[in-house]
């Protein structure tokens, strides 16, 4: 029962319901007349919009057309101009004045060519050649030649265009000798050096372009007219501004003064659009003009009231909508508020406990959104890589404590807010720094695509430059980049390791390539030669080329199916002993062999060439074993010393001292020698002296 009380709203608060509705109601009659005004300028602005996109390409598609039509004309004088006939030069000599040219008998396959011309298109009335200089030379029909008064055309504005531009020109429109409204089209006729020779022109009747105008029935448009370079009307589609009388007139109505103050003839570039209001504060006109390719205009004009007269009774029905629905929404509060009075404490109530329920559980979810945060601080806090973040100007908006050691930070403060490049001044591996607009970091929130680099700078807060390996990958916020994570770690240990082994690499690879000693990389399962370095092409008179191609049953046959198998099995390097090699000229060398067995299952042969030293010893031995035999044979006595040292003598000598080979060995000679002697004898030793003394 209590709860049933609180509910009933007090009557005062009721009565100022009722107050507010009511001012509510007055100003939503202000608010319907503010509304059906702006919304009435509103449609105004969408009509003429509207208008203009859907009618510009119309008006473009009506100018393309008349376009087509002068340069059809003008394609065609082109492709007579260039015709042989027409590039022989002209003989001036046989112009006669009295007749406007040559006669009629002369160039008869220029005036066929030309008649047939003027026949198959209706537009082109008269044509006719200029001499370079500009004279009279001859006119199809011949009629219109023999009526030609002036004879040089130097002076025309068409003829002096076309000198300058040495290409086809369109006249301004002006009224020909029949009364009747024309232009000129003039072509130059060049020869093989691009010189103008002549000029071929034709008279191209306007009132054909003006029939066109008139024939297209477009709605759109109150009127269609057509201006040349000069503001003189050519078209209208209304053909009662043609007639002479009218031309000028037309010029002088108010609105065509604006239109050809604009600008100028060649300043108009593209299309167009202008609101032309009446100098007199009568109509508004909305205007396109459209640039032809021969420099004339074509307008297109459309009254406003003709084009909003569709969107007043739009406006007005919506403003009456809009009023009624106003009136029925303020009558309907009304009777409201009667309802709203016995809800409202029930709402109240509801709302109170809504709002403590959600602050819960707003206080759940922060809990849980704390725990988060301390869960992610903890693994930022963990990982040995440094992390950060940026913003989409590229500002530091976080980073961990890996981050900020490795760079060499006092805290995370120094890095909060700044720069990536005030940061870490970010560099290519070759120490080039970054433009701050293409920085590969920034790319990953620009391009919205992840971006890995396997080496390249950072600098410390030292200024010292720190390579690193990092990857950065854009932020996303409900499918939008806000930022990018850049997570990096320093490799300066391995870059150092790298450097190392291609310093060993580089080490071995010149021991290898400079090595005495031949060496063969070899797979011992097949005896294939995989590698070999200089010596080796020396020692089997092969080249790498070539041996590559055999095995060590190839090239070293002796032995080479037992080594193999000892090879297969041996865990260390091992002396496999000498070796014969078989070269392809026949002769053989031999070699000491070591065999180093390598990690990944293959070995490298090192082979000592040992062929001279075996040479050299036999030659020895069989020296010794000569000198032996003579010293032997001798009478006299020898004795064999180093440095007057006994190391032998003959038979002959222990025959005449007495003394035997053990007795003398390491025993100075001289024992042997009188003591009055001794000194010649120790220096013609010392001396080397071979003669008898």
């Amino acid at each position: 029962m209590q709860f049933e009380k609180e509910t009933v709203l007090p009557r005062s608060e009721l009565t100022s319901l009722k107050w507010i509705i009511l001012i509510s109601g007055v100003i939503a009659v202000f608010a319907v007349l503010v509304v059906s005004i702006y919304l009435h300028i509103a449609l105004e602005r969408e009509a003429v919009q509207n208008w203009r996109e859907q009618n510009l390409p119309l008006a473009k598609a009506l100018a393309g057309r008349i376009d087509q039509k002068i340069e059809k004309a003008a394609a065609t004088l082109r492709l007579v101009a260039g015709l042989p006939q027409f590039r022989q030069p002209l003989n001036p000599d046989n112009i006669e004045q009295a007749i406007g040219g040559v006669a009629e008998s002369f160039e008869q396959e220029k005036r066929q060519i030309l008649e047939r011309l003027r026949k198959e298109n209706a537009d082109l009335s008269l044509l006719f050649l200029l001499t370079a200089n500009g004279d009279h030379y001859l006119a199809q029909p011949f009629d219109a030649q023999r009526g030609v008064r002036k004879y040089n055309m130097s002076d025309r504005a068409y003829f002096r265009e076309t000198l300058r531009t040495g290409s086809t020109v369109v006249s301004d429109s002006f009224v020909g000798a029949d009364g009747r409204l024309i232009v000129v089209i003039n072509t130059p006729i060049k020869n093989s050096r691009d010189e103008i020779t002549a000029h071929l022109g034709g008279v191209f009747y306007l009132d054909h372009v003006a029939k066109l105008i008139q024939r297209i029935d477009i709605v759109a448009f109150d009127e269609l007219f057509l201006l040349d370079r000069k503001g003189g009307l050519v078209g209208h589609s209304n053909q009662q501004w043609l007639i002479p009388d009218q031309r000028e007139a037309f010029r002088k109505r108010p609105e065509m003064g604006e239109l050809l103050a604009v600008s100028a003839p060649d300043d108009i570039v593209e299309t167009s659009y202008r609101v032309i209001k009446d100098p007199d504060g009568g109509s508004v006109r909305h205007a396109f003009t459209v640039p032809l390719a021969s420099g004339w205009r074509m307008v297109a004009l459309r009254d406003r009231s003709s084009l909003l007269s569709s969107v007043q009774a739009r406006s007005n029905a919506i403003t009456a909508t809009t009023a009624l629905i106003l009136l029925n929404l303020a009558g309907f509060g009304l009777a409201f508020v009667n309802s709203v009075g016995k809800r409202w404490r029930q709402a109240e109530t509801a709302l109170i406990a809504a709002k403590r329920q959600l602050e819960n559980e707003v206080e759940v979810r922060t809990h849980e959104l704390i725990a988060s945060h301390e869960q992610i601080e903890l693994l930022l806090a963990s990982t040995g890589a440094g992390i950060f973040g940026i913003d989409l100007q590229g500002s530091c908006t976080f980073c961990n404590i890996a981050c900020v050691e490795t760079l060499g930070y006092p805290s995370d403060r120094d890095l909060l807010g700044k720069h990536l490049f005030d940061i870490i001044h970010h560099c290519h591996s070759d120490g080039t720094p970054y433009e701050r607009d293409s920085s590969p970091i920034l790319a990953a929130v620009h391009s919205e695509k992840k971006v890995y680099r396997e080496h390249e700078v950072f600098c410390t807060a030292d200024g010292e430059c720190m390579p690193v390996e990092y990857r950065a990958y854009p932020m996303r916020l409900h499918d939008k980049v806000v930022g990018a994570v850049v997570t990096f770690n320093d490799i300066s240990a391995r870059i150092n390791a790298q450097q190392a082994q291609a310093d060993s690499d580089a080490r071995f690879h010149s021991l290898f390539t400079r090595s005495n000693d031949a060496i063969f990389l070899l797979n011992p399962q097949t005896g294939h030669y995989l590698d070999a370095n200089k010596a080796a092409e020396k020692l089997t008179g092969r080249s790498v080329d070539e041996l590559i191609t055999l095995t060590t049953s190839d090239v070293c046959p002796a032995g080479a199916s037992e080594r193999r198998n000892r090879v297969q099995e041996i865990e260390a390097t091992c002396d496999m002993g000498e070796v014969i090699y078989l070269r392809p000229d026949g002769t053989a060398r031999t070699a000491q062999l070591s065999v180093v067995p390598l990690a990944d299952g293959l070995v490298f042969g090192i082979a000592h060439d040992i062929t001279e030293q075996i040479a050299s010893k036999q030659a020895l031995m069989q020296r010794e074993a000569h000198l032996r035999a003579l010293s032997e044979a001798a009478f006299e006595a020898i004795f064999i010393s180093e440095e007057g040292v006994c190391l032998g003598q003959n038979p002959a000598a222990e025959k005449l001292f007495g003394y035997s080979l053990a007795e003398v060995l390491g025993r100075s000679i001289l024992e042997w020698v009188a003591r009055q002697s001794r000194e010649l004898v120790r220096q013609n030793i010392l001396d080397g002296c071979t003669e008898p003394y």
